[in-house]
């Protein structure tokens, strides 16, 4: 198991990247404050450099909030409030989540959001 200087002192890492993206991104995206040292200890176990954008957001971000809210990418401290589905102000739940494309038509199929379906409840996907 590597330590935690040697996942965070990278000589490329992925962090101006990921920043350049959203700045230049099409659709709107809110960068949630990180708490750092649940992002260490979330890049620690998760044993992946900060080179890489995984480790960049991971390290850096509470997370990302994507197109008003439609797409959510956890941070290193996006911990039990995002697990519990709060989310900033203004960044309300999907009330719909795109499981799979259909491969003949290339339309989406839906489903409920976790918080419509019943629990335990796994879905199949044809392939």
């Amino acid at each position: 198991m590597r330590d935690i200087a040697e996942l965070t002192d990278v000589d490329d890492p992925g962090w101006p990247a990921v920043l350049d993206a959203v700045r230049e991104g099409q659709t709107s995206c809110e960068v949630l404050p990180a708490d750092p040292e649940a992002c260490r200890a979330t890049l620690l176990q998760l044993q992946v450099t900060a080179r890489s954008l995984l480790g960049a957001v991971v390290l850096n971000s509470g997370g990302l909030v994507l197109h008003h809210g439609w797409l959510r990418v956890y941070g290193g401290s996006g911990g039990a409030d995002a697990a519990a589905g709060r989310v900033p102000r203004g960044h309300g739940p999907a009330a719909r989540l795109i499981t799979r494309s259909t491969p003949r038509t290339g339309r989406a199929r839906t489903a409920p959001s976790r918080s419509g379906a019943r629990a335990g409840r796994r879905r199949r996907c044809a392939a």
